[in-house]
């Protein structure tokens, strides 16, 4: 364990008898940033120290600032837009989906971008009907009306036309023996078949959408808890005799203060013995154990252990015991106390 120590020089010229001391140290300043949620809030409150102890150091509690913070919580978000067309032609089909769109399902909320390789077209047919279709046919140079020389059905692009209708028309007329009489026909037929039809197809068009979503939370606050190091003035009194040379006749004399070290520990009961999670300083004039904020606690079994010096000048003295739930005093009868949370 390193000691710190403060020198403090002084000539051999002044051996006069004078008065001197050592200034005030200054003070130090520990600052805590803590981020909890607004639900822990009241327990959180409910457990800030009024002081903490590090290296063997105690600080008080000066302020306590509260923040509400925001944070920003992101995830990749699909979503699939469908639509039905009339066409499948990839091209034509983009044509109907936007660029982008917004996305927003009251908590998350971002832009999601179109993915054209996702397209998926799937064809929607929507049954038959049927038709009368007609086909007209002009027969000419027909010796006669009669429609024997009419056929009665004709094939015209796999489908079977049915005659219905025939129309005779004299082209020429000749005389015989002074008698007006046709000479040739023509024939204006008309066919007809009933077809069976599909209704047109309808296209059903599906595109995915892809995009970053993100949520801003202001369930969060931040406490900043700020400790100040008590002052402490350390003074070396007057002395009124001639100040001794220390090192010989060099005339240099050294002041040293050295920092306390730990004289104690808390240990904790975990896996069958008592493990050592903190080293502390124990005042001998005004014993003070504080068990608040222990994270390396397992258990709520605790054994304060304190060294041969201190141990001497405690036994038979009362310690206080500060507890997050309350304080007390405790008699030290030798070199630990139990302690039960």
């Amino acid at each position: 364990m390193k000691k710190k120590l403060l020198l403090f020089m002084i000539p051999s010229l002044m051996v006069s008898t004078s008065v001197f001391a050592i200034e005030t140290v200054p003070k130090d300043t520990i600052t805590k940033n803590i981020v909890i949620n607004q639900s822990e809030e009241d327990n959180f409150l409910n457990l800030i120290g009024n002081t903490v102890e590090i290296d063997n150091i105690t600080y008080d509690l000066e302020s306590t600032d509260k923040q509400e913070l925001e944070t920003i919580d992101t995830k990749m978000q699909e979503q699939t837009k469908t639509l039905e067309l009339s066409t499948n032609n990839k091209d034509k089909i983009l044509e109907n989906f936007e660029q982008s769109i917004t996305y927003n399902d009251g908590e998350f909320s971002g832009e999601l971008y179109r993915f054209d390789d996702s397209l998926k077209v799937t064809t929607i047919k929507h049954g038959t009907y049927e038709n009368v279709f007609t086909f007209t046919k002009q027969y000419t140079n027909l010796d006669e009306a009669d429609l024997d020389y009419i056929p009665k059905e004709i094939t015209q692009d796999s489908y079977t036309y049915t005659l219905t209708k025939c129309d005779w028309s004299i082209v020429e007329n000749e005389d015989i023996q002074n008698i007006s009489m046709p000479k040739s026909y023509i024939a204006n037929t008309v066919y007809k078949t009933v077809k069976t039809l599909e209704n047109p197809y309808t296209y059903k068009c599906e595109l995915t959408y892809i995009g970053e979503i993100s949520k801003i939370s202001t369930d969060r606050i931040q406490y900043t808890l700020t400790y100040k190091q008590e002052e402490q003035k350390e003074e070396i009194k007057e002395n009124k005799t001639s100040i001794l040379p220390i090192l010989g006749g060099t005339g240099v004399f050294l002041v040293v203060i050295f920092f306390l070290l730990p004289n104690a520990k808390i240990t904790n009961y975990h896996d069958g013995k008592y493990q050592t999670i903190k080293h502390i300083r124990v005042s001998s004039r005004n014993p003070k154990v504080n068990l608040k904020h222990l994270p390396k606690a397992k258990t709520n079994a605790f054994s304060i252990k304190f060294n041969d010096r201190l141990d001497k000048k405690l036994v038979g003295k009362s310690v206080t015991i500060i507890t997050p739930k309350t304080t007390y005093q405790k008699m030290i009868m030798n070199k630990s106390i139990e302690v039960h949370l």
